[in-house]
């Protein structure tokens, strides 16, 4: 099996998939964490979303949260399971982060001026009210969102 999502231009995935086929051994995208860039969401999503941002720009330190569940198998070493909404404001408070990706209800809870959001709608967070919102993974609206995070970062 192959744990991952396809995001924008990003090839990943597919090359996972194909090595899988020919090897027959299970993988999972991932990749090296760190501060800098928070992304809070899905693991699955969110693993492959930091992989992405790191194909633009190495080097950049990408730490992964999960309100969901989540997998250590599936976790880098500095990655967050975010179990309620005190850990997390905790973890934003930390000074670990200038950039976070995440549902746009999580607006209130940075610390003013200090941390940019990128809004990543996600429908069991934050339900409908931002169903509008929610990027097509495939999309040049994803290549937006990954080119805003790089430029930033």
């Amino acid at each position: 099996y192959v744990v991952g999502t396809p995001l924008a231009d990003n090839e990943d995935v597919f090359s996972a998939l194909e090595e899988t086929i020919r090897d027959g051994q299970s993988r999972s995208i991932r990749d090296a964490a760190g501060d800098g860039v928070l992304i809070v969401g899905e693991q699955v999503c969110a693993n492959s979303l930091r992989r992405a941002i790191l194909n633009r720009a190495p080097g950049t330190g990408v730490t992964v949260a999960s309100m969901t569940a989540f997998y250590p198998e599936l976790a880098e070493r500095s990655d967050e399971a975010i179990p309620d909404e005190a850990l997390l404001v905790e973890l934003l408070s930390s000074g670990r982060f200038h950039t976070v990706i995440g549902d746009p209800l999580f607006a209130d809870l940075l610390p003013i001026g200090e941390i940019r959001l990128i809004p990543f709608s996600h429908p069991a967070l934050s339900s409908k009210l931002y169903w509008n919102r929610v990027p097509r993974f495939l999309s040049e609206e994803m290549t937006s969102l990954l080119e805003d995070t790089v430029k930033e970062s």
